[in-house]
């Protein structure tokens, strides 16, 4: 029989030693279970994003349609998404999209700031760990919250870090050792029957941990 395909990790260097010098473009060339791995820069340009048939287009940094797929920045502190400057209007944006056909996705090892709307929307599973988001109106939206981890990430001058939704009695979002530095609303549970919230730090909060109706969350030693 023939061979099972390997996984590729594909390089993105600004200074085109790389793969590719774009994320968008290495993340079009990537197979199911590939990676991409981010070079130091600031990634900024907007793209129209239609992510499927018959879904809604989206302004975004990066939209991703290939499932499983692991985006990596070789250092959180050089590897930038998103403008210098917050965007004067008041156009939706989006850092990271992920299409309805994915499954899961993971994102490591990035910063994300300066971005109208969601620095990563995503759906329905996946990972975030080892990122930073700063002055972003929703720092991840984790829509129906499939399986969702969210670990060690530092958020800082949000208006809201992390929504996460899903109605499904199985579904599950876990959010620990994190840190929230002076936002308006840290963690937003909304109709999500199994969100576990541990060991993460809220400072100068307005509103640190909201749960809405219809949700079921665990919170400890934060």
């Amino acid at each position: 029989g023939a061979a099972p395909s390997q996984a590729r990790t594909w390089i993105v260097m600004q200074d085109g030693s790389g793969d590719f010098m774009d994320i968008q473009s290495a993340v079009d060339a990537c197979a199911v279970g590939d990676s991409v791995l981010v070079g130091p820069g600031r990634y900024q340009g907007y793209h129209t994003w239609q992510p499927g048939d018959g879904a809604p287009t989206f302004d975004v940094i990066v939209g991703v349609d290939v499932d499983s797929l692991t985006i990596i920045g070789v250092d959180r502190e050089t590897v930038i998404i998103g403008p210098d400057v917050l965007n004067a209007d008041t156009t939706a944006k989006i850092g990271f999209g992920t299409a309805l056909a994915t499954t899961w996705t993971v994102f490591r090892n990035l910063t994300l700031e300066n971005i109208r709307d969601r620095g990563i929307h995503l759906y329905p599973a996946g990972r975030v760990t080892d990122c930073v988001f700063r002055n972003i109106d929703s720092g991840i939206l984790a829509e129906r919250g499939r399986n969702i981890l969210i670990e060690h990430c530092e958020f800082f001058s949000s208006i809201c870090d992390i929504t996460t939704y899903g109605p499904e009695p199985e579904y599950k979002a876990t959010i620990r050792n994190c840190d929230f530095t002076l936002g308006g609303g840290g963690v937003h549970v909304t109709g999500h029957p199994n969100v576990e919230i541990t060991h993460c730090n809220f400072i100068d909060y307005l509103n640190p941990i909201y749960i809405g109706g219809g949700s079921t969350a665990r919170i400890d030693s934060c």
